[in-house]
């Protein structure tokens, strides 16, 4: 059995190799990791910023009450421990309302689409046009 010490180094090791085999990531790139504040995205920030890449967050307040309030204060705690700075986009600045108001005016013009396929699309474009206007050789994320 493979102890939790063993496991994590040989995680490490292999998103490391996996990042050079595939030369994912130069040294001087400035990467911009989109973060929810799940434990994927967070991950994917945590190694890359401990593999000492140039990295920075971006996160999008998508407008779910307590949830999105909870995930925001976690980011924003884990980027002032790890040092990162951290971007906050929201879908109220950027579109004038949340996800679940976008997704109810969608339905009343008879657009029937998922709510996870409109927040897909928005925030993939602020993540997108947010990444252009800083110039980051890259955008990570899960």
């Amino acid at each position: 059995m493979v102890s939790d010490k063993q496991f994590v180094k040989e995680f490490e090791q292999n998103v490391k190799s996996t990042i050079k085999k595939f030369n994912l990531i130069n040294p001087k790139d400035k990467v911009l990791v989109a973060v929810s504040g799940g434990k994927d995205s967070t991950t994917v920030l945590y190694l890359l910023k401990k593999f000492g890449y140039d990295v920075e967050a971006v996160t999008v307040d998508v407008g779910v009450g307590a949830f999105s309030e909870v995930n925001l204060k976690n980011l924003e705690k884990f980027c002032r421990e790890q040092d990162v700075l951290l971007h906050e986009l929201s879908f109220k600045d950027e579109f004038g309302c949340s996800i679940e108001s976008a997704q109810s005016l969608l339905k009343k013009k008879g657009i029937n689409m998922r709510s996870c396929a409109v927040c897909g699309v928005l925030r993939r474009y602020l993540i997108n046009r947010f990444v252009r206007k800083n110039k980051a050789a890259k955008v990570a994320g899960i």
